[in-house]
């Protein structure tokens, strides 16, 4: 299991293909740059794709100084 705070993350798994399909697992400070960064992993050479299997951002957590 995986932990993050004060972040987006979003995985991403194939749409489809065979055994070699690859998803991708991002991090990034928005939504949209988790997911431009999960999907930069994704490999499918059925050219379908990934689908979204999780995307969530973690509510801000401000440590004291």
């Amino acid at each position: 299991m995986a932990e993050y705070s004060n972040q987006c993350v979003a995985w991403v798994v194939p749409d489809g293909g065979d055994a070699t399909a690859l998803g991708g697992l991002g991090e990034g400070a928005t939504p949209e740059l988790a997911m431009k960064k999960a999907q930069s992993y994704c490999e499918n050479r059925a050219g379908n794709g990934c689908e979204v299997a999780y995307s969530a951002c973690s509510l801000p957590e401000i440590e004291p100084i």
